[in-house]
């Protein structure tokens, strides 16, 4: 039996199992979460004498910016989560073999991303107690290597030159933020190389993804 019989065959057998599902109330439930989620984030916000709306409005509306100040840095955090939605989505199918790898490379992409749109690593003092940043970016070149461990013991590790360009891209970031004065030229080093390493971090793992499952469906 191949694979789309076989998925084909659970799913009817989950149909008869549970009945059919409703997906109008599956909207339902899902708009009733994202609703509930900002208005407890806007509660909270008030709580802490922050105005709700800021939560909710565009920075350029709330502070008059221009429209395309942080664009660069925008569109560098949704590439890093979409890499992650991309590897999560392959890591949870049935029948991907290596979905501890792409699971971790979710991980650290969400994570990161999260961090560049929110600037974590920039209040580790606020989240851990004075947590200095070169500590916060010690741990992301960790995760990094444990992902490396990973690749390297899979059975298709695929273009690493590719992997080890974007890390170089993303270490050189680093290190011009933590050791370089934060003049204009600096800066825009700074934020260049570490969209380009996105850019090339995003191509190797996407395709590391489409790999892993034209290989398992084959």
């Amino acid at each position: 039996m191949d694979i789309d019989s076989d998925l084909r065959l659970r799913g009817s057998t989950q149909d008869k199992t549970h009945g059919p599902a409703n997906p109008f109330l599956k909207a339902l439930v899902v708009a009733g979460l994202a609703g509930a989620f900002v208005a407890l984030s806007v509660f909270l916000a008030e709580a802490r004498g922050i105005q709700g709306t800021l939560l909710v409005r565009d920075p350029a509306a709330s502070f008059s910016f221009p429209p395309i100040a942080g664009m660069i840095s925008h569109l560098g955090v949704a590439i890093m989560f979409g890499t992650a939605a991309v590897c999560a989505f392959a890591a949870f199918l049935p029948y991907v073999t290596t979905p501890p790898l792409l699971r971790s490379v979710a991980l650290f992409s969400g994570f990161v991303a999260l961090d560049d749109l929110f600037m974590l690593h920039e209040d580790a003092g606020l989240l851990a107690g004075a947590l200095p940043e070169y500590v916060i970016f010690a741990a992301y070149l960790l995760f990094g290597l444990g992902i490396m461990v990973q690749l390297m013991g899979s059975r298709r590790s695929g273009p690493l030159a590719v992997l080890f360009l974007a890390g170089a891209l993303l270490v050189g970031s680093m290190a011009f933020d933590m050791i370089l004065p934060q003049t204009k030229p600096i800066v825009l080093i700074e934020d260049t190389l570490k969209f380009m390493g996105y850019a090339v971090w995003a191509l190797f793992w996407t395709g590391r993804a489409r790999r892993a499952l034209r290989a398992d469906t084959a």
